[in-house]
């Protein structure tokens, strides 16, 4: 089975998130948000072609895709 591995800025720029987002709207908000963003990103274990490539849609060199989980008034 494939495995997600986050960079240290990643995994830094979620724990940041968290907090953020704890601060603003509470610890339980900040899980539920956070249990989104990485569901959808462990959904590329399993079909890692998930998403459209950032090269294609900005025309640079790149093996990223992009992964949109929810817009904002979902956590309202």
């Amino acid at each position: 089975m494939k495995k997600i591995k986050y960079t240290p800025d990643a995994a830094d720029k979620l724990r940041a998130l968290k907090s953020a987002i704890s601060g603003e709207y509470g610890e339980d908000k900040a899980k539920k948000i956070i249990k989104s963003i990485t569901d959808t990103i462990r959904g590329l274990c399993d079909y890692e072609e998930k998403g459209p490539e950032v090269s294609k849609m900005f025309d640079v060199v790149s093996d990223y895709r992009y992964v949109f989980v929810s817009g904002n008034q979902k956590w309202k």
